[in-house]
């Protein structure tokens, strides 16, 4: 060990020795060797005990046969009031009895006599690296519970944030949509009761009006969605997707005003362990989405299923709408970003930061892959696995 290493942490020795010569002669070689340590000398071990009563030394190297109170004895006592000491004893004796007393003590090291200074020194050493190691793990365990407090703070921060947020919620889904109301109202009664009296134009102002109440409303339902994914209680069950999916593309089907030709491909029997009424918000969001950007093709496919990539079971599902650029795909998942060629359709930007969310609810990730104008494909897995046959792709 070097002496740098030694001055990183503040380590005493007392050195308990009747002989005056032989003590006088190893302290010096001890305040030689390791400069760094603070050293206390006694004369015997009555003297010995009182030292340690007062300076609580780290590191006690002891002779055995001594006036008052011997090593062995002085040990014993040190050791019941502190077991964490180091102690070393210089001793002639290797007599059974002893060794067995020395094991009981619970000494640490011992040095036979007439004392070789390179096993003394290198048992200090051992005793210095071991101290040092309790002393670092101390100090990180010491940062661990500062680091854990705050945590624990920090945590009770976030919950206080996260009732005001529901009280926003509240607020948003009461009273703005109160006021929407109204204008809505207002707005019925003059197509209704006032239409006669009302020139194109002000039919028109009219219209748009009607249009902003409905979109509003839609961008109100779609961010209390996206804030109660994270606060939603999961309930896991076997969920059959495939099932989920076919429901989703009828409801778009039967809401279908401009008699669209979409070929849905999806495959059966595709289940997942999770929570279905995220999981149904989930693949809204994803089907919509494709619905949504493959309105300009004449005949549009959306496909749902499940694939094998790197051993490992994915979900997808994939369109030929008008695609993206890669180099975006991670900021499609971002809450209120939309990439440059989607600017031209309806949304609101949250659907597929709702759609993250719900994964990492759930344990997963997703990804997306796609060329601009050759299409897109979402890929999402679940932590809790699949129960399906993979289809063949």
């Amino acid at each position: 060990m070097n002496q740098s290493s030694e001055k990183q942490v503040p380590i005493s020795l007392l050195y308990v020795e009747d002989e005056k010569d032989a003590r006088t002669i190893l302290l010096s070689m001890l305040q030689t060797k390791f400069p760094s340590l603070q050293l206390t000398v006694a004369e015997n071990g009555a003297e010995g005990l009182e030292a340690y009563s007062l300076f609580n030394s780290d590191i006690l190297v002891t002779d055995i046969s001594m006036p008052q109170m011997n090593g062995l004895q002085m040990a014993r006592k040190i050791k019941e009031v502190n077991p964490e000491v180091q102690i070393i004893v210089l001793t002639g004796r290797t007599d059974t009895q002893y060794l067995l007393d020395s094991i009981d003590i619970g000494i640490n090291h011992y040095v036979v006599k007439p004392v070789d200074n390179a096993l003394l020194f290198a048992a200090i050493e051992k005793c210095i690296d071991s101290i040092s190691l309790k002393l670092k793990v101390k100090e990180q365990h010491s940062h661990i519970t500062d680091l854990n407090a705050r945590l624990t703070a920090r945590t009770e921060e976030l919950e206080m944030l996260n009732r005001e947020l529901e009280a926003f919620n509240y607020t948003v889904s009461h009273d703005l949509r109160t006021p929407l109301s109204v204008i809505n109202g207002y707005c019925q009664v003059l197509t209704e009761l006032c239409s006669s009296n009302l020139d194109s134009s002000c039919r028109s102002f009219v219209k748009e009006i009607t249009n902003g109440v409905y979109q509003m409303n839609d961008l109100i339902t779609t961010l209390l969605n996206f804030s109660k994914v994270n606060r939603f209680t999961l309930r896991k069950t076997n969920i059959d997707l495939s099932k989920i999916v076919a429901e989703v593309s009828n409801d778009l089907k039967v809401s279908d005003q401009d008699d669209r030709q979409v070929d849905f491909r999806i495959s059966q029997n595709v289940t997942a362990i999770g929570d279905k009424t995220l999981l149904k918000l989930l693949l809204q969001n994803l089907i919509g989405n494709s619905w949504k950007y493959t309105s300009n093709k004449e005949i549009a496919i959306i496909e749902f299923g499940l694939s094998n990539i790197n051993k490992k079971p994915v979900f997808y599902v994939r369109d030929n709408g008008i695609g993206f650029d890669s180099k975006h795909s991670i900021k499609m998942f971002t809450p209120f970003q939309r990439l440059n060629n989607g600017e031209s359709f309806e949304g609101t930007g949250i659907g597929l930061a709702t759609v993250q969310r719900i994964v990492h609810r759930h344990g997963g990730v997703i990804w997306a892959e796609g060329e601009v104008e050759k299409g897109a494909t979402f890929y999402f897995t679940l932590e809790e696995g699949v129960f399906a046959e993979t289809p063949t792709i």
